[in-house]
């Protein structure tokens, strides 16, 4: 028996963090909701069958979400979805293997006219889906690269899987201007009752905005983006916002003094912080981006949250090295100071989870 492969799935980046590139405007866009739960996927080569979360392959007896359910109810479905595409020649691996990759939601949905489902969690909380745990694909990898999004609908639906689907197609600028305020369109697909009448908007998570064709960029990146809403949002719901960047020149001995370069050959000038107040990056510490670390991994009780308060940590320092104005004044502070970011971070991470543990037994 072949083994399976495991091909981690890559964070969808922020259209704010996003350069935007001449190919961009090369095809027609699509933009779909952004589902709030937990990244799931199937691995199978027409044999074997497993099941992996983000992070890795879930192993026999491990608990992710009652993800068991998930796999009896879409196993045949996939086993057949391979099948299609095998006769069509469309897997391209040397092991013939594919993997589905989606999303683990619901668990949840408090509508006095909907009887909720005994001995079931929610994948996550703030958006309401439906009162069973359900799962919807949104991208296949043919064992080389992702099938194009038009190929991979008609492959999904020949095969009865069910699949995030578009809400509007449009060049690159209307996508990326698509309103992300609005209510949650999976319910309906469910025949749920809306939230309308209870004066209660069951905002989305965001967009998910793709080119029809594969799009890399010139570093070689797989072209897709994300568009969060505000109460989403991983960066900017922490106890301090980030001031502005003017703000936080520091002029006391402790944290050190601006160093102000003139540029005289270009007639302009730059200031270099040595540097800033660390408080400024505890935004990227908080319950949204705890729920998204929650996402990948699996539940979070009081016997892991060491574990979590790593995890949590770890996620918040790999997001602000990869926003560029965050990442630049973090490179011009003292090692004083950064080692004094890390430690707030981390102290930071500890407080959110044991907040989250407590209200979660309310």
């Amino acid at each position: 028996m072949v083994n399976l492969s495991f091909i981690q799935y890559s964070s969808i980046d922020n259209y704010n963090d996003a350069k935007r590139e001449e190919n961009f405007d090369n095809f027609d866009w699509i933009v779909c909701e952004k589902i709030h739960g937990a990244n799931f996927s199937f691995i199978t080569n027409g044999d074997s069958i497993v099941c992996a979360r983000r992070s890795s392959i879930i192993k026999s007896g491990e608990e992710f979400f009652g993800y068991q359910r998930i796999f009896k109810k879409y196993k045949d479905s996939i086993m057949d979805l391979w099948k299609v595409m095998n006769d069509q020649q469309k897997i391209r691996g040397l092991n013939k293997q594919i993997i589905v990759y989606g999303e683990l939601f619901g668990g949840y949905y408090p509508h006095p006219l909907v009887k909720p489902v005994k001995d079931i969690k929610p994948v996550q909380k703030g958006i309401y889906y439906c009162p069973e745990i359900e799962w919807k694909a949104f991208d296949i990898n043919d064992g080389e690269d992702f099938v194009e999004w038009d190929t991979m609908k008609t492959l999904l639906n020949d095969s009865n899987v069910p699949f995030v689907g578009e809400l509007s197609r449009g060049s690159f600028l209307e996508c990326k201007d698509y309103n992300p305020e609005f209510s949650s369109t999976i319910p309906q697909e469910f025949h749920l009752p809306s939230f309308q009448n209870l004066n209660f908007m069951n905002k989305v998570e965001g967009i998910v905005i793709r080119p029809l064709k594969n799009l890399l960029t010139t570093k070689g990146d797989r072209v897709i983006l994300k568009i969060k809403t505000q109460d989403f949002d991983e960066r900017t719901c922490g106890k301090v916002k980030p001031p502005e960047f003017s703000t936080l020149l520091e002029t006391s001995n402790d944290q050190g003094n601006a160093n102000i370069s003139y540029l005289y050959n270009t007639g302009s000038y730059e200031k270099k912080v040595n540097s800033v107040n660390p408080k400024i990056f505890l935004s990227f510490v908080n319950k949204n981006r705890l729920e998204s670390v929650i996402s990948k991994v699996g539940n979070l009780t009081q016997e892991n949250k060491e574990q979590f308060i790593t995890l949590l940590f770890e996620d918040a320092m790999d997001d602000i090295n990869k926003c560029i104005d965050m990442k630049e004044k973090f490179s011009l502070m003292s090692k004083k100071n950064k080692k004094k970011v890390n430690r707030l971070l981390f102290a930071e991470s500890k407080e959110v989870i044991q907040r989250y543990i407590e209200n979660d037994k309310e």
